[in-house]
């Protein structure tokens, strides 16, 4: 018996070791054998949909996603190239603490009509990158989706400032 629970744990750790390409937040990590994500192709790009909205687009045609710090748009920088499009961070002025990613990837839309989505885990990625974006996100979130729990209204409400 012990023998068996020996050669169990010996093949749960060979397989961890191969590793396994999954986004876990903010961690996107590559294969060495599957070159797959748990999340489909549509999940994330109907992720960085929710996500743009906190972005522009800017005169010279590329998208924009400002934030305090380079933690989330490092995890956008990922993404992006999971997907085969670059995506570049930089800081916005010298004494400023505003960081930007920037991407041509030729995908995104502000016209995006998540209507359109279908799969439940497309909605459920557009979903959560709208509500990772930024406070104007947050707000009309909690305006349009809401909770009916009463001690989950006021951890929102207190998280967001409201």
């Amino acid at each position: 018996m012990l023998k068996l629970i020996n050669m169990r744990k010996k093949a749960f750790s060979a397989d961890n070791q191969q590793g396994s390409e999954h986004i876990n937040r903010y961690v996107l990590r590559p294969s060495e054998t599957t070159r797959r994500a748990p999340l489909s192709k549509e999940g994330i790009e109907a992720y960085l949909f929710g996500a743009l909205h906190d972005g522009t687009f800017s005169s010279n045609k590329r998208f924009r996603i400002s934030q305090k710090g380079t933690e989330w748009l490092k995890f956008l920088q990922r993404l992006f190239k999971h997907l085969g499009y670059n995506a570049w961070i930089y800081k916005e002025g010298k004494d400023r603490k505003v960081y930007v990613l920037e991407t041509l990837a030729n995908f995104l839309d502000f016209n995006f009509n998540p209507l359109m989505l279908n799969a439940k885990e497309e909605k459920v990625c557009y979903i959560r990158g709208f509500f990772d974006s930024l406070a104007d996100s947050q707000n009309m979130f909690l305006e349009k989706i809401n909770s009916w729990h009463p001690r989950k209204i006021k951890t929102l409400k207190k998280r967001m400032k409201i």
